[in-house]
């Protein structure tokens, strides 16, 4: 295995140095997810409603 920044922490007996890597992780991109441009102002929670056009039928 090759060594990198966080070799000597991140050892098989020291299981929650991922795991609090993983939820920071979550954590910061569900932050961005809330205050991007893109939903600000909208309910994640809840999906809009889509307004189609229905086709007029020829007979």
């Amino acid at each position: 295995m090759h060594n990198y920044l966080f070799y000597s922490l991140d050892t098989p007996n020291n299981v929650w140095f991922s795991t609090a890597v993983l939820l920071l992780g979550a954590v910061i991109v569900g932050i961005g997810m809330f205050i991007s441009p893109e939903t600000l102002g909208t309910k994640l929670a809840e999906e809009p409603e889509k307004i189609t056009k229905e086709k007029p039928t020829t007979t």
